[in-house]
């Protein structure tokens, strides 16, 4: 929910204090946030200001990306390896069936 408020709020530029407003004026943008007011109440615009620092304090996009890298470098024998096990990779691939295309093989 938090996160589509944030689109919408950069979408349309609106204060924290306008997006507030806009979510109770507008039933179109409660929906496109998922807000049931049956269920849920309307965030106030500190709670929108604080997700919005969020990213800003604690960096979740490097760790992220850390996490994608560790698990690549542990998976993939390419990224481990270097240009080296890429060449050898191709060298697997270029000819399965023996067919050598006018290349020589090594």
């Amino acid at each position: 929910m938090t996160l589509r408020i944030q689109l919408i709020r950069k979408w349309y530029s609106l204060s924290d204090e306008a997006m507030e407003d806009d979510l109770i004026d507008s039933a179109c943008i409660r929906r496109f946030a998922e807000i049931d007011l049956v269920t849920e109440d309307i965030p106030a615009a500190t709670i929108i200001l604080a997700f919005r620092h969020f990213p800003e304090q604690h960096h979740p996009g490097e760790k992220i990306f850390q996490a994608a890298g560790e698990h690549l470098r542990e998976e993939s024998p390419l990224l481990r390896e270097g240009k080296d096990a890429y060449r050898r990779g191709q060298r697997l691939r270029a000819d399965p069936l023996g067919v050598h295309h006018g290349r020589q093989r090594p």
